[in-house]
C-alpha cells in the first residue's frame, strides 16, 4: 500500500475511535449523568376491566421504552412505575398513595376507570400531585375550582349523551329507558341521561340500576 493509501486509512480510523469515544461519552452521560424522571401509574390491569387496564400499561411501558432508547428527554431517561389496583377502589386508593408518600412521583397516569379514579382525587388534590384519568365520567374534572390537580384524556359523558339524544331525535326517538350498572361510570352516565332529557326534549319513564 503507498503511503498516501496508508495515511488515508489511519485518518479513517482515527475518526472512528474518535466517534467511538464521543458516543459512549454521550451514553455514559444520559444514563450517569442526569437523575431519571419518575412517573407514577396505576391502572386497572387485572380483573373485571383489564380489557382497559391492561393495554393501558403496555402503551405507556412501550413509550417509555421509546422514549429511553432515544435519550431520555433532554438526557434524562423516564422511570415508570406501574400497579395494578385490580380494578378495586380501595386498592387503587391505596396505590396512589404508594406512588405519593413512598415513590414520590411528581406525576400519575391513571386510573383506568371512573370508580376508581373518583376515590383518589381528594388524595392528589390535597398532595397537589398532577394526575391523568384514563376515565370518562365529568365528575372527575368537576367542578374545576376544587379539581385544580386533576385532568383527563377521554371525552365526558355529559358529551356522549348530548350527542346520543341528538342522533334519537333526528330518528324521532324521544322516550326511553336507561339501564345502566352500578358502577362510578355507570352512576355518572345515568345521571347525565337524566339531567339533560328535559334540555333535549326526551322522556325517561323510567330505569334500572344493575
Amino acid at each position: 500500500m503507498s503511503r498516501e493509501g496508508k495515511g488515508r486509512e489511519l485518518g479513517r480510523g482515527f475518526w472512528i475511535v474518535v466517534l467511538m469515544v464521543v458516543g459512549l461519552g454521550m451514553a455514559a452521560g444520559s444514563v450517569w449523568a442526569a437523575e431519571p424522571y419518575k412517573i407514577g401509574a396505576v391502572f386497572s390491569v387485572t380483573g373485571p376491566t383489564s380489557f382497559l387496564g391492561e393495554p393501558e400499561k403496555k402503551t405507556a411501558e412501550m413509550i417509555a421504552e421509546d422514549i429511553n432508547k432515544k435519550g431520555g428527554i433532554n438526557g434524562h431517561p423516564i422511570q415508570l412505575i406501574v400497579y395494578d389496583d385490580e380494578s378495586d377502589a380501595t386498592k387503587c386508593l391505596l396505590m396512589v398513595k404508594k406512588l405519593i408518600k413512598t415513590d414520590e412521583v411528581p406525576v400519575i397516569i391513571g386510573p383506568s376507570l371512573s370508580g376508581t379514579s373518583l376515590a383518589v382525587v381528594g388524595e392528589v388534590e390535597e398532595a397537589k400531585v398532577p394526575m391523568i384519568a384514563c376515565a370518562a365520567s365529568f365528575k372527575i374534572v368537576t367542578p374545576p375550582e376544587e379539581r385544580q390537580w386533576v385532568f383527563k384524556v377521554a371525552g365526558s359523558d355529559s358529551h356522549v349523551v348530548e350527542k346520543l339524544y341528538d342522533y334519537m331525535k333526528s330518528k324521532g326517538i324521544t322516550k326511553i329507558a336507561i339501564m345502566s350498572p352500578p358502577t362510578g361510570f355507570g352512576d355518572s352516565g345515568r345521571a347525565e341521561l337524566l339531567r339533560l332529557a328535559p334540555e333535549k326534549g326526551m322522556e325517561v319513564p323510567s330505569f334500572i340500576s344493575r
